[in-house]
């Protein structure tokens, strides 16, 4: 600090006036100090000279020790403050030090801060796994127990409150938790720390129900109370009469599942585990009433009055196990399935049967009449056709195209169809004489396009067989003896339609199916070869064998293919409506069939041996 020094004039003594000192006269002797005379005025005069030097030394010694005595002070301020500064940044360091010390254990640290509450569980100080088993018991608390009440009409059930799993964001929570005061600078974590520790930091967690048992045990509840509606379908069957009772249809019930989930969703949102909670249900109505249900029958029949005893009773036994067969919607209706595996020791005879282009005694021959004759009925009850094979062969019984056969033994061929309607399809078949009919009710066509099908066929082509008729050595035959087992025998494609009619009127026709009846090359039996005679003279050369006649199966005569799918003529053997014959169809102009088939032929040109045909 600068010292401020000030000199004071001396003021100027007159020394005249000094009292009892003598007036020293100094105008006569220039010099007066050699003056003898004037000696006594020379030493007041030295004397106040030397006063005032000695003042001015006094004063300048008083102004070097003023100015040591400053230097000094200063220097001790100076070398104090400059302690004082050394001090203050230690303390800072140290401050410093301690701080970044703090901070590495606050964002380090495994625990949570002081301060920091979940749900009013204080978990500072804990570590994570410590917290979420400290925090499970308090989610176990929040879960429901008991039951709530719902009701339906003078009914009562309970809805298990305990099947209703919860969740929690508990594990957002700690984690969010975790991370207080870990991030930003020192100055910021430590005062964030600092506030959680004075201020707290509280936490509480979200509860969600777990709807989806809800729905659960909502769905199940809707078994026990869901009464579908019920359609118009047929009641009780008569067998021997062939008819059939329509039980009118009726309406059903069924819980509003959505709404209902949504009313316990609340309540328990809501706390309220006690107030009774009414089942939503919404009424549902037949898609089939009685109104609607007109039943429709469709028939076909096919006489058997040719065939043996055998034969016939094999289509007696056939028909008995269908009648009376009733095919749920959806369901699928095999001819093998009901008929069985026809064997002897399953009661059934021995009869005709095709098998590789000739006939042969096979039990359960003539079944395949059966399935012929329902395929008709089938078709024309526009159900849907599953699986379909033509014989190798015509049959006599049935025009060409619209024939069916099935196997159970070996190479299994068997006919199928399944309901594709929304009601119940009830099938009769039965025997009259040597008549062997089929009706089929369903409900009403799903259109009013048509109300009526019938069935036309159409030859395609005719296939000749390829090759030399086969020759079978048998050594039981004289040398040059033959014996045809297989007649040499054209095969033919044939185009079957379905003919859609409304009010007695064609409306449109389409394509069916595709029947390939099989070339036979034939085949012979032949004896051995004659021996060459040990005579010179040769003998008479031995009259070969007769062969012996083969009577064929009878077969349709061929059609003459008319332009256009019609009904086939009345005089031609094919299947017919029941009991009243169809009347033949009023000549009119019709659709053209397409000259080439839709679908590949039932089965190869030539058919491999093995299968048989009933």
């Amino acid at each position: 600090m600068a010292n401020n020094i000030f000199f004071e004039e001396q003021p100027e003594q007159d020394f005249d006036l000094v009292p009892d000192e003598d007036q020293i006269d100094v105008s006569l002797d220039p010099d007066p100090l050699f003056d003898d005379g004037a000696r006594p005025r020379r030493s007041r005069k030295r004397t106040g000279i030397l006063i005032a030097g000695g003042c001015a030394v006094l004063a300048l010694l008083c102004i070097g020790v003023y100015f040591i005595v400053s230097q000094a002070r200063a220097s001790r301020e100076i070398a104090a403050q400059a302690a004082a500064e050394q001090d203050e940044e230690r303390i800072k360091a140290e401050m410093a030090l301690q701080q970044s010390q703090e901070y590495e254990a606050i964002v380090n640290a495994t625990t949570f801060l002081e301060g920091v509450t979940v749900e009013g569980i204080a978990i500072g100080g804990k570590t994570m796994t410590e917290a979420e088993t400290l925090l499970s018991e308090v989610i176990e608390s929040k879960k429901l127990s008991g039951t709530l009440p719902l009701t339906y009409g003078d009914k009562t059930y309970s809805f298990d409150l305990s099947g209703v799993s919860i969740t929690t964001n508990l594990s957002d929570v700690l984690a969010q938790a975790f991370q207080l005061a870990r991030s930003g600078g020192v100055e910021d974590v430590l005062a964030e720390a600092e506030d959680i520790r004075t201020n707290g930091k509280a936490y509480t967690l979200t509860i969600q129900y777990d709807f989806t048992s809800v729905n659960t045990q909502v769905a199940a509840l809707a078994l026990e109370i869901d009464q579908p509606a019920q359609n118009a379908t047929f009641g009780q069957i008569d067998k021997e009469k062939h008819t059939v009772a329509v039980v009118e249809a009726t309406g059903g019930v069924e819980v509003d599942q959505e709404a209902l989930t949504s009313a316990i969703t609340a309540a328990l949102m809501g706390g309220d585990y006690t107030t009774p909670i009414e089942i939503p249900v919404k009424e549902t109505t037949p898609t089939l009433t009685g109104d609607a249900f007109e039943l429709i029958s469709t028939s076909a029949e096919t006489s058997f009055s040719g065939s043996t005893s055998n034969r016939k009773y094999n289509i007696r036994k056939g028909a008995d196990l269908i009648n009376g067969t009733v095919l749920k919607p959806g369901e699928t209706f095999s001819t093998n399935g009901v008929l069985g595996t026809r064997t002897l020791a399953n009661g059934w005879k021995m009869a005709n049967a095709y098998v590789s282009g000739a006939t042969e005694e096979q039990a359960g021959g003539g079944v395949c009449q059966l399935s012929s004759t329902l395929y008709n009925a089938v078709v024309k009850a526009d159900l849907e056709i599953v699986s379909r094979r033509n014989h190798s062969m015509p049959v006599n019984y049935m025009r060409k195209g619209l024939d069916a056969t099935i196997n159970s033994v070996g190479n299994i061929i068997d006919f199928k169809f399944r309901n594709d309607t929304p009601s119940d399809v009830v099938i009769f078949a039965w025997t009259s004489g040597n008549t062997v009919y089929f009706k089929i009710y369903r409900c009403q066509f799903d259109t009013d396009e048509y109300d009526e099908i019938r069935l036309t066929s159409e030859k395609l082509e005719t296939i000749y067989p390829s090759g030399e008729m086969e020759e079978e050595l048998d050594p039981s035959l004289a040398p040059g003896e033959e014996e045809i087992v297989v007649n040499r025998r054209n095969g033919e494609r044939w185009q079957s339609y379905k003919n859609y009619y409304k009010d007695g009127k064609l409306v449109r026709s389409e394509k069916l199916a595709v029947s390939t009846y099989s070339a036979f090359a034939g085949k012979k039996l032949v004896g051995p070869s004659p021996s060459p005679s040990a005579s010179v003279t040769p003998s008479a050369p031995a009259t070969p064998g007769t062969p012996a006649p083969i009577t064929p199966e009878p077969v349709a005569p061929a059609e003459t293919p008319a332009p256009a799918p019609t009904e086939a003529p009345t005089n031609t053997p094919q299947p017919t409506e029941a009991p009243t014959p169809e009347p033949a169809p009023t000549p009119g102009p019709t659709e053209a069939p397409p000259a080439e088939p839709d679908t590949p032929p039932a089965e190869p040109e030539t058919v491999p041996p093995a299968p048989v045909e009933g």
